[in-house]
């Protein structure tokens, strides 16, 4: 949903309080205008949103696990959520993993993909790439 286009708050919408709403309205509409820039789409996840994003690419083999990647945030992540996911580069997939945090690093230390509710084992020598985001 978008936010409606507003107008700007003029003092003459004022009349009676002409003397004084003037220094009232200036940073007020600037404030609204912001708020509305924002929410109307230009709010990034990294860069608004605190969190980092990950895209993970492996051929899977039993020695693929554990996943590591740096974490760039200042505190401790406490969500990884995958993003988008994809087989062999082009069929869509859901997945989910279990991971953990060591030194620094986070380690997907299981994938599991899910077909219509169901789990099971990712396929050997299939290629996946994954988007994770991780957040405070």
């Amino acid at each position: 949903m978008q936010l409606p286009v507003t107008s700007r708050l003029a003092v003459e919408d004022f009349p009676d309080q002409k003397s004084w709403i003037g220094k009232l309205l200036s940073p007020f509409n600037s404030f609204l205008q912001n708020v509305s820039y924002a929410l109307n789409g230009s709010l990034t996840f990294g860069q608004n949103i605190q969190g980092q994003e990950q895209l993970l690419d492996f051929t899977y083999n039993t020695n693929s696990l554990p996943l590591k990647f740096s974490i760039s945030l200042t505190v401790k992540p406490l969500q990884l959520a995958i993003v988008q996911a994809t087989e062999n580069l082009s069929t869509p997939v859901a997945l989910v993993c279990a991971w953990q945090v060591n030194n620094g690093q986070v380690w997907i230390t299981d994938v599991t993909k899910l077909s219509n509710g169901t789990p099971s084992a990712l396929k050997a020598g299939a290629r996946y790439q994954l988007r994770v985001r991780i957040t405070p």
